[in-house]
């Protein structure tokens, strides 16, 4: 029978039954499982068996009148198939990369388990396609297995070099007996091409030439040769006003020059390049911001300088300002004013920041062209300390400034922003976890940074770790001393340490953790942090490798923890994006161990990732992973050196230069150039147009791409790949680089076959509904009329007698009786009638409420 009451299936059959127990196998006709819909395939597992047992003769004798009343009466019922044994019914999980590149290998892997039990299903028939599709040039790629003991089977792709398109199909179908499963995701062909776009300067007036240049490079990162592009120029209302086609050289170096006409509207104009072509349809434009205006160059620089880097609450600042003319002499007269710039505001209209402008310091230079504004703070002190020093209070607050020189010779005035850092105190505390991702069931395992307040790192701290969560409840004192110390750690040169196997006292039994670290270093200077860690609900998983650091030939070790005891996770090793190693690995007691032996494809950065497949732990926007990035060195930067003939020459004469090229291992090689030259004037004009009327400048894609945006105690991620590991690493080096390649940055797409319906009170709530109105029309009625509602059992059978109503009588779809139950909740008395589910026990997990009525009493 289906929810619905439907039969689906049917068998008859005599059996002969032995003493004892029996197993009883039965074949239903039609199939059950063989021509289901997707819906129906979702609510299988509520289906129920009504059987009717009638015992009779044996076969080939017909019994006695006496005999026959001998017998025993027929039993009959219902059993849910979620209480059976139902060999070939499975679900379908599959892991894959969301990524590929043409030329490469494609890994996915799938599992079969039980719906109810999350017990792997061994021996299901799996088949792969992958699908390209681009008109005549379409690509079709199959794969098959068969799930092992486990529940696995993997699947194996090789994708050919060169695929059109930018996006394909995976769809895996699975089999066992008459059932049938199948999931299917996207794949995204990774043909993305990064464009870096640059211009000979970042300010233009109006008559002058743009010589804008551009680097293409593909997928892999290497250049992207003979390729069409299309550069478009925007104005500030977005308006094209110069387009140019553009084909990139064997270097992929493309250029384009722009006569800027007389009459063109100042302001930010946007540069813009497209790759041709429909394999690339989907890379990213390559962009870059210039301005247009009518300037006059400077001939001196403003520079202001704090006497400090920072201010601690009580400190006030004197700021130095001072002007040098651009061939290195400096203005020695002059009249400054300092001004604090209390709000920026946009004025998109004419193009520059409108400033709400505060207090004010105004004077003349010194004998040495030098103008000290002393500032006070106690206001904006006052403020920041009212925040208080909770997790997300502010640790500090950038005051901005602006300050003006006048040189009274030429009456030319110029200008510079600079800030001033307040802070509550010296030293900032930060806590770095990777993915964030805590269990009550491990210990804390995290990183701590101390740095000063204008950045640069707190060497040689001492950090004690406090459980505020054990302080006693009445403790109001700065810092809570009640809490015990349950850590003390000291951080390196470059402000780091690691806090690995932190278990706190009561941690099993709470859903977060507090702690209060405080550090302080050899000079008196201190800073404090309150860090809340929120236990996660689910399973976590932990990935750690011996060293951040490999040499070629070294093998990989590799440990794994986990916060459920067996877990299996799959662990894979990817190299820009693609896999080139995948194995399970079972964990006993939460933890295992593999080596992962060297190939030539482990070069460069490598992401060791472990996830989950459990049904258990399944969700395929959210499952049990972690992973880390290891690193094996090379420096793959080419070397540039320039030879000036002289450092100085007169207008009119030749400059020469001399340019030399070398690759990684030194030898002289073939390169294509940019050359800019440009007065600095320009270069200062520039920056204080961008001070004071938004940002144009050059692209800092190249920054982030090439690593070094990601930043630790002043180590790029992008210095780390250059390490030379034929040198010592200076001590405490390679903390910083586990810090910094703590994340693997590759994580597989999990998608799967539809999961099973397992809500009854959804699934059976029109069968219920239908038997129930009559009692809660009468129970209602009684209430109308009379005020009289059911608060006992025995109130109950009295209320619904007269209607012919036996409430004991009524059964649920599996054959069981209801179960009423009568309690007061607030200000009413309510009444709740309750289904002991597919498992037939009251008081268990898949117990539910199928009607209730709450009266005032």
């Amino acid at each position: 029978l289906d929810p619905q009451n439907r039969v689906r299936a049917a068998a008859t059959r005599d059996e002969s039954i032995r003493p004892g127990t029996n197993k009883l196998v039965a074949a239903l006709a039609p199939s059950l499982t063989a021509s289901l819909t997707n819906d129906q395939r979702r609510q299988l597992m509520l289906s129920r068996l009504r059987y009717r047992i009638t015992p009779g003769a044996h076969e080939g004798t017909s019994p006695s009148p006496v005999a026959q009343s001998a017998l025993p009466a027929a039993i009959e019922g219902y059993i849910s198939l979620s209480q059976m044994i139902a060999p070939d019914v499975f679900e379908l999980r599959v892991a894959a990369p969301q990524f590929a590149r043409g030329g490469t290998d494609y890994h996915a892997r799938a599992r079969a388990t039980h719906p109810l039990t999350a017990r792997p299903v061994a021996g299901v028939s799996v088949a792969a396609e992958i699908k390209f599709e681009a008109g005549e040039n379409d690509v079709t790629l199959k794969a098959s297995g068969s799930t092992d003991a486990e529940g696995f089977a993997a699947l194996a792709f090789v994708l050919p070099r060169r695929i059109a398109g930018n996006e394909g199909r995976i769809k895996v179908n699975a089999w066992h007996g008459d059932f049938r499963q199948e999931a299917e995701a996207d794949i995204q062909l990774n043909n993305f091409a990064n464009i870096l776009v640059t211009t000979d300067k970042t300010l233009y007036q109006p008559g002058q030439e743009l010589h804008m240049r551009a680097l293409a490079f593909d997928a892999t990162r290497r250049a992207l040769a003979n390729a069409p592009a299309t550069l478009k120029i925007t104005d500030p209302e977005g308006i094209t006003v110069f387009r140019a086609p553009l084909q990139t050289s064997r270097f992929g170096v493309a250029s384009a020059d722009w006569p800027i006409p007389e009459g063109t509207r100042l302001g930010d104009y946007n540069l813009s390049i497209e790759l041709g072509g429909a394999e690339y349809e989907n890379s990213p434009q390559g962009y870059a911001a210039v301005r247009i205006s009518r300037y006059e160059l400077p001939n001196f620089v403003v520079n202001a300088k704090p006497d400090r880097v920072f201010y601690l609450p009580g400190q006030s600042a004197a700021v130095e300002v001072r002007a040098d003319y651009l061939f290195g002499q400096p203005v020695t007269r002059g009249r400054v004013r300092v001004v604090r710039e209390k709000e920026r505001t946009w004025n998109y209209r004419e193009q520059k920041w409108d400033i709400d402008e505060g207090e004010q310091h105004e004077g003349e230079t010194d004998k040495n062209g030098r103008f000290t504004a002393r500032l006070d703070f106690k206001e904006e002190f006052d403020d920041l300390l009212d925040d208080g020093d909770g997790e997300y209070a502010p640790r500090f607050r950038d005051l901005s400034y602006a300050a003006y020189f006048t040189d009274p010779t030429t009456n030319r005035t110029e200008q510079r922003r600079f800030d001033v850092r307040l802070t509550k105190e010296a030293i900032h505390i930060y806590v770095i976890t990777g993915d964030g991702r805590q269990s009550s069931k491990l210990p804390l395992q995290f990183y701590v940074s101390t740095s000063y307040a204008d950045g640069t790192p707190a060497a040689d701290c001492e950090v004690q770790i406090r459980d505020e969560d054990e302080a006693d409840a009445d403790d109001e004192t700065p810092g809570r001393l009640s809490a015990p110390v349950v850590r003390n750690v000291r951080t390196n040169k470059y402000g780091v340490a690691k806090v690995p196997g932190l278990r706190l006292q009561e941690q099993a039994d709470e859903d977060d953790a507090d702690l209060r670290l405080t550090a302080r270093d050899g000079k008196g200077a201190s800073g404090h942090r309150n860090e809340n860690f929120d236990f996660w609900d689910r399973a976590i998983i932990r990935v750690e490798t011996d060293k951040p650091f490999y040499r070629p030939g070294d093998p990989v070790k590799v440990r794994i923890e986990a916060s459920e005891a067996r877990m299996k996770v799959a662990v894979d090793v990817a190299r820009e994006g693609r896999v080139i190693r995948s194995e399970m690995v079972q964990l006993h007691d939460g933890r295992a161990s593999l080596v992962i032996p060297y190939t030539s494809d482990l070069k460069d950065e490598v992401a060791v990732s472990a996830y989950s497949l459990s049904e258990e732990n399944f969700d395929r926007y959210d499952y049990p992973s972690a992973g880390r990035t290891i690193l094996f060195p090379r420096d793959r930067d080419l070397k540039l050196d320039v030879e000036l003939s002289r450092a100085t020459y007169r207008p009119g004469e030749e400059a020469l230069a001399d340019f030399r090229v070398r690759a990684p291992d030194g030898r002289l090689i073939e390169s294509a150039l940019g050359v800019v030259v440009f007065d600095k004037a320009v270069e200062e004009r520039a920056r204080i147009d961008s001070d004071f009327s938004g940002g144009a400048g050059f692209s800092s894609l190249y920054r982030a791409w090439r690593g070094y945006g990601d930043t630790l105690a002043g180590v790029s991620r992008g210095e780390l790949a250059k390490v030379d590991l034929k040198k010592p690493l200076p001590e405490g080096f390679d903390l910083v680089a586990e810090i910094l390649l703590r994340e693997s940055g590759y994580t597989p797409q999990l998608f799967g076959s539809d999961q099973f319906e397992t809500n009854l009170s959804s699934v059976f709530n029109s069968l219920l509904t239908m038997q129930l109105n009559p009692l809660q029309s009468l129970l209602e009625t009684s209430y109308a009329q009379q005020q009289i509602y059911p608060t006992n059992a025995e109130m109950l059978h009295r209320l619904l007698f007269p209607a012919g109503i036996n409430f004991s009588d009524l059964r649920d779809p599996w054959g069981m009786p209801y179960r009423a139950s009568f309690f007061v909740e607030r200000e009413t008395d309510v009444t709740a009638f309750i289904c002991a589910g597919a498992d037939k026990r009251f008081d268990t997990a898949d117990d539910f409420t199928i009607a209730r009525f709450a009266r005032p009493y």
